[in-house]
């Protein structure tokens, strides 16, 4: 991804040399400048987040049971934990837009599996 990047900003800077590069950062913005529309920035937003938490489904799933295995003596259902979870998850789905900072993430997932 980080070539692909390199890439549009060398092409988007041959096209323009006088202007500035262009902010070329996220998913959407990537897309976006490729096909040069911004209904195309906004669909794949829709989709990488849309993923994030729909796609997930299972770790919010198990997320869920978990806080109610925490929480064993209030009677809270399923979708409740869920959508706690889902509350919970909304920080760092909005720290981690930014593709250069997807790399720190990577990196501490690596460190936790191993």
């Amino acid at each position: 991804m980080t070539r692909t990047r390199q890439l549009l900003v060398e092409i988007e800077h041959a096209r323009s040399p006088l202007e500035p590069n262009a902010a070329i950062g996220t998913f959407g913005a990537v897309a976006q400048n490729c096909v040069g529309a911004p209904w195309v920035g906004n669909a794949v937003y829709l989709v990488v987040y849309g993923y994030t938490l729909l796609g997930q489904g299972s770790y919010v799933l198990v997320m869920g049971t978990s806080l109610q295995q925490a929480f064993w003596t209030s009677p809270v259902c399923l979708p409740q934990a869920c959508a706690v979870t889902c509350i919970f998850l909304l920080g760092p789905l909005f720290v981690v837009r930014q593709l250069g900072e997807s790399v720190t993430l990577c990196l501490f997932n690596t460190l936790l599996i191993s």
